[in-house]
């Protein structure tokens, strides 16, 4: 084992080594310093003692290149701080990023000496002053002067003493719940609550921009020193600060370019290449359009035997406690996902200038961690690579993460993070009291309620055992996933030292009570679900080969195909890719389509419409079409998504933009029994202008619908405006004498709905946004009143920022967003003049069941429908159209329809 592992291990251990006065110091929890530990410090003493003064000298030859930038120069952010502004920027009023400090006092508090070491500290780190500016449209650092601290005061000694502590937590939760304004500032709340006499709690609650967790420790310890000289009336021992943050910051900027940058990004690159840019675990719950950051966490503690044997197999292959750790956590994974290839972020101090050891900032880094798997090794070989890669990671920890993901331009969007969506973290030195004058501070866990990632799991040492936290993402996970991941995590750990040589994909996790309950529950769905759900694959995980045998693999043909295939493996992420394969079954949605139509245009020259996926979504479909060399799109107004079936077809108008992708699924699930008809807009590709009304778009549809049909019953519906149009459509044929059999109308609304509801050329843009899975309504040109600009400018001006974001694919041009909020926009307007008159027929409402104004909504409707039936399905008004809920939804539909 080399020096450098013999100190990571021991820093893992939470022992620190040290040089003073020549001497090797230590310091390190009673616990862990064993006599064994001393033996071996002691055999490499000499070794430790040369590479730690090497590394001091190294330290003291670094203090000089960071030097003090003139505060009248423009000071940049760093790059962490960067992209903390446009995320930001980007969730405008999120709480994710706020990073709390709740501390117990406990004995005579001075408090004109607490508020006095506050402001000290506050004087001392520029870090805490500091807002975020504009300038020439570029974030940059507004370092405000120092002022005394006035310090808040709740006092509850006036509530009874059981109401205290619940006031309290409830004070709490508000002060952190609090939006942090960036641009204004402060970004430092401090709250003091006074429970009794002789028991405070102090809360201390920052933007992450401005702090890390190495930060709040320092945050104690100079507020405790300072408190300590105040009470003694001392001079507190606290060393002056050579540089601060926004020195760092500047530094940071000129150092990480030429020969510095390039190496580091070589590295990088060949660690990174091929990777998956995500961790795709099965949830409960579809990913959202917008990640909300609700989270909710789950606690467990590994007994104090596993623990130890955890550490023997670490000290055994030389790996450090985190090591063995996070290669279990990947074997886990790999299993829950079915990829092979598993990528972790664990965040690293980042410490490593001396410079900068004693400041307050945000320095932390997220380290990129990548286990292959593939050949499914015995764990022990796993361990092997995952204490190589951090090793690796560690030697190159300094390159930012932001830079990385600038470089690799994974494919971003609102629902979550690039490239991080499963975190793993170590505590080594969980906080523990402070004695003070008179007076004990004791660290009290403060429960996350922001999900800045899928998972996070967080691991602790206490008392020879391990504590572990998962935070997770409630709109991806229920609480009983989350539970049965820890029984698993646990099992697998004890399988892996109960005998390292078993092969990661053959470790037994389930307990034989949860095979016979998996069994059970597989039996029973395949008696129960509808048989267009059980015969239709799932789709494959994204990163993830599928494994077929030959006769189910239909490879492509000739070049033609082959280059189709070759785009929808760019676009799906999937491979490989047959010519029978359903673009859709394959992960396929909305702005997918839209960039496989982009790329078509753009290698062949050729302009298809997006609906044409729903004619035929497979790559010999598209192959035949643009053999066709058709120079311009065919626009028809009726879409045929599933044409089979002996039933009268279902015509099914669209929602406000145009565009019938969004039925895919539910004409999927629909069954096949009755043709499923979707009726798309005019001028979605530009070829004429958008109907202005809903009489024009029904009149239009009317026809479309009669070439198919030419006598009734007909069979009518549609989603959001979709309903409205066909309720339109219903009173023109009831008008030429033909029977309606039913109307359906799917979550549409005539007042206060997500439609009608639209005043504003944001909200315009908002909602268009949203039914794409965009989020571009909080990007700053558009959430500006001074802006001064059309919406379709606006527009333009947010997917530009996007691209250069690398938000939106660039392949999803200004254009095709242009062309279908022209359209959108037609919709609405022709929304809100429509006049519904009477109709002397039967509609049936299915209302999705998390959307708002729902009574209301049924109310007015029951005002101009002679008969109607309400039914509520599972979703919000976006939601109930897509997996999973619209498994449900199509089967509501299908039975509507069939009733009588």
């Amino acid at each position: 084992m080399t020096i450098v592992e013999f100190l990571a291990r021991l820093s893992d251990q939470g022992i620190k080594l040290w040089v003073e006065n020549e001497r090797l110091r230590y310091r390190a929890p009673q616990e862990v310093m064993t006599e064994a530990v001393r033996a071996e410090i002691a055999q490499r003493r000499d070794a430790i003692l040369s590479f730690l003064r090497q590394t001091q000298a190294r330290s003291q030859e670094q203090i000089a290149t960071i030097p003090v930038v003139p505060r009248q120069t423009p000071l940049p952010l760093s790059f962490a701080q960067e992209r903390l502004w446009f995320l930001d920027q980007w969730h405008m009023g999120s709480t994710a990023y706020h990073v709390p400090l709740l501390v117990r006092l406990h004995g005579r508090l001075d408090r004109d000496a607490l508020q006095r070491s506050m402001s000290g500290v506050m004087q001392r780190h520029e870090s805490l002053r500091t807002t975020i500016g504009l300038a020439h449209n570029q974030p940059l650092q507004v370092i405000h002067a120092a002022t005394p601290l006035n310090l808040h005061v709740h006092d509850l000694r006036q509530l009874p003493a059981d109401d205290r502590e619940s006031a309290a937590a409830r004070l709490v939760r508000e002060a952190m719940d609090q939006p942090f304004d960036l641009a204004q500032g402060p970004l430092t709340r401090i709250m003091l609550l006074q429970c009794a006499e002789t028991d405070h709690l102090l809360l201390v609650v920052m933007h992450h921009i401005i702090t890390d967790g190495w930060s709040m420790h320092i945050l104690t310890q100079e507020v405790s020193e300072l408190y300590r000289a105040a009470i003694s009336g001392a001079a507190p021992n606290l060393p002056a600060l050579p540089i601060q943050y926004a020195d760092f910051a500047y530094w940071q900027r000129g150092r990480l370019q030429g020969t510095t940058l390039e190496r580091s990004l070589a590295y990088w690159k060949n660690q990174l290449q091929g990777a998956p840019d995500a961790i795709r675990l099965p949830t409960d719950r579809p990913r959202p359009p917008v990640q909300t950051f609700r989270a909710a966490s789950a606690s467990f503690t590994l007994s104090s035997t596993l623990t130890a044997d955890l550490n023997a197999l670490g000290q055994h292959e030389d790996a450090t406690l985190f090591m063995v750790l996070l290669t279990g956590f990947m074997c886990l994974l790999a299993r829950a996902s079915g990829q092979s290839d598993v990528v972790v972020v664990s965040p690293i101090a980042n410490r490593t200038h001396a410079a900068i050891k004693g400041l307050i900032g945000f320095f932390v880094n997220m380290l990129m961690l990548r286990a292959d798997l593939g050949d499914n090794p015995p764990c022990i070989d796993a361990l092997r690579r995952v204490r190589r890669v951090c090793l690796e990671g560690y030697a190159h920890q300094e390159l930012p993460f932001d830079r990385i993901v600038e470089v690799l331009q994974p494919e971003r969007g609102t629902s979550d993070q690039p490239l991080v969506q499963v975190v793993f973290v170590l505590q080594n030195n969980p906080s523990a009291s402070v004695e003070l004058p008179h007076l004990t501070l004791t660290p009290i866990e403060v429960a996350s309620t922001s999900a800045k990632f899928d998972l996070t799991l967080t691991m602790t040492e206490e008392h020879n055992t391990l504590r572990g936290i998962v935070e997770y993402s409630v709109d991806l996970f229920e609480a009983a996933t989350i539970e049965r991941f820890v029984q698993h995590f646990e099992a697998l750990l004890q399988e892996v030292v109960r005998e390292p040589s078993q092969r990661v994909l053959d470790l037994p996790i389930l307990s034989s009570a949860e095979q016979a309950a998996l069994i059970q529950r597989w039996n029973s769905n395949r008696r129960t679900a509808p048989k267009t759900i059980v015969d239709r694959a799932a789709p494959p995980q994204p990163d993830q080969e599928r494994r077929r045998g030959e006769q189910e693999f239909a490879a492509p043909g000739d070049e033609l195909e082959a280059h189709v295939a070759r785009i929808w493996e760019t676009i799906l992420d999937v491979r490989p890719i047959g010519v029978d394969d359903d673009f859709f079954a394959l992960g396929g949605h909305s702005l997918a389509a839209m960039r496989l139509m982009a790329q078509i245009e753009q290698q062949f020259g050729l302009r298809l419409p997006v609906a044409a996926l729903l004619r035929g979504a497979t790559v010999a479909t598209i192959a035949t079409a643009i053999r066709q060399q058709r120079t311009t799109p065919t626009i028809e107004s009726v879409v045929p998504i599933q044409a089979t079936g002996h039933k009268a077809p279902f015509f099914c108008m669209h929602p406000a933009g145009g565009d019938v992708l969004c039925y895919q699924a539910l004409a999927t699930h629909f069954g096949t029994e009755r043709p499923f008809y979707a009726l798309q807009a005019a001028g979605l590709h530009g070829e004429q202008e958008p109907d202005p009304t809903v009489e024009a778009m029904a009149a239009r549809y009317l026809a479309a619908i009669r070439a198919y049909q030419t006598d009734g019953p007909y069979y009518l519906g549609g989603w959001s405006l979709g309903g409205i149009v066909a309720f339109e459509v219903a009173q023109q044929l009831q008008a030429q004498g033909h029977r309606i059999a039913k109307l359906v109308l799917l979550d549409s609304q005539l007042s206060g709905g997500a439609d009608s509801a639209i005043e504003g050329d944001l909200e315009l843009l908002g909602s268009f946004a949203q039914h794409l899975g965009l989020r571009i309504d909080q990007i700053a040109p558009l959430s500006d009143p001074r802006v001064d600009q059309a919406p379709e400018e606006r527009l333009a001006a947010v997917v530009e920022q996007l691209h250069q974001a690398h938000l939106l694919p660039s392949d999803v041009t200004i254009s095709q967003l242009a062309q279908r909020f022209h359209v959108f926009r037609a919709h609405i307007r022709a929304l809100r003049r429509y006049q519904p008159r009477p109709f002397d027929g039967h509609a049936t409402l299915i209302q999705a069941r998390e959307q708002p104004g729902n009574e209301e909504a049924a109310a007015t409707w029951a005002r101009v429908v002679a008969r109607l039936t309400v039914y509520t399905a599972a979703g919000s008004h976006l939601t109930m159209v897509r997996p999973p809920h619209v498994v449900g939804l199509a089967q509501m539909l299908a039975d509507c329809l069939d009733s009588h």
